[in-house]
C-alpha cells in the first residue's frame, strides 16, 4: 500500500458520507449520481489499498464478493454474484480493477434491492424468456414504486431504464439489466423524493455510476 492513499480514500468517504446524510434539497439526478459515485469509488478504493488481490491489477469472483460485501454493508448471495460476472466489463472470469468501482456501482443497488424486485419481475416475465418489451416498463417500474408508497412514475423513468438496458437498441430488455437497472431506479427515485427521510448514507450509496 502507498503511503497516505488509505488515509486519502477514507478521507474522501467521509466527505461523502456528510453529503449523503444532508440529502439533495434540489432532488437532481446528477447531483445524486456525482455523491454517490465519489463515495462507491472512495470505498472500492479503500478495499483494495488494504486488501492485496491474487492476482496484479484484476479482481476474481471471490474477491469480487468481498469487495461487494464492503460496498453495499451486505454479503451477496452467490447468484448475485453469477450476474456480476456475466457483466461486459469481466475478461476471462477476472474483472479489472480500473473497471471495479463501475461494477460495485451498478451491482451494489440491485444486492439491496433484489428481494422486493426479483418477485415483481417475475410477474411480467410470464413465459421466463428472461425478456421484456418497453410496454412492460411503465407497469413493472408502477408496481415497484407502490412498494415504497410513491405514486409519481412518468415516461421519463421508463425513457431512464431503456437508456441504462438497452444497449442495441432492440427495445427488448433482457433480465440482467432490467433487475439491476430498476433497483438503480428505486434507490434513486427514493434518494430525489425523500432527501431529508432517508436512511443513513450505506443504504444509498450504490445508486448506478
Amino acid at each position: 500500500m502507498v503511503a497516505g492513499r488509505g488515509t486519502a480514500a477514507a478521507a474522501m468517504r467521509n466527505k461523502v458520507d456528510r453529503k449523503l446524510r444532508e440529502g439533495f434539497p434540489s432532488g437532481t439526478r446528477d447531483s445524486i449520481h456525482e455523491a454517490v459515485r465519489e463515495h462507491v469509488t472512495a470505498k472500492v478504493t479503500e478495499w483494495l489499498e488494504s486488501h492485496p488481490t491474487e492476482q496484479e491489477g484484476v479482481i476474481n469472483r471471490n474477491e469480487l464478493n468481498q469487495l461487494l460485501s464492503h460496498v453495499a454493508d451486505r454479503e451477496p448471495s452467490d447468484s448475485i454474484i453469477d450476474l456480476a460476472m456475466r457483466r461486459p466489463e469481466v475478461i476471462l472470469g477476472r474483472i479489472p480493477t480500473s473497471a471495479a468501482a463501475e461494477v460495485c456501482g451498478r451491482m451494489c443497488a440491485y444486492i439491496q434491492e433484489h428481494v422486493i424486485i426479483d418477485p415483481i419481475f417475475a410477474k411480467f416475465d410470464r413465459d421466463g424468456s428472461g425478456g421484456l418489451d418497453r410496454a412492460d416498463l411503465m407497469p413493472l417500474l408502477k408496481l415497484i414504486a407502490a412498494r415504497s408508497n410513491y405514486r409519481d412514475v412518468s415516461a421519463e423513468d421508463v425513457d431512464y431504464i431503456v437508456n441504462l438496458c438497452d444497449t442495441d437498441h432492440s427495445q427488448s430488455i433482457e433480465k440482467d439489466e432490467v433487475l439491476v437497472a430498476c433497483a438503480t431506479w428505486k434507490q434513486l427515485v427514493l434518494a430525489k423524493r425523500l432527501p431529508s427521510q432517508n436512511p443513513k448514507p450505506a443504504s444509498r450509496a450504490c445508486l448506478i455510476l
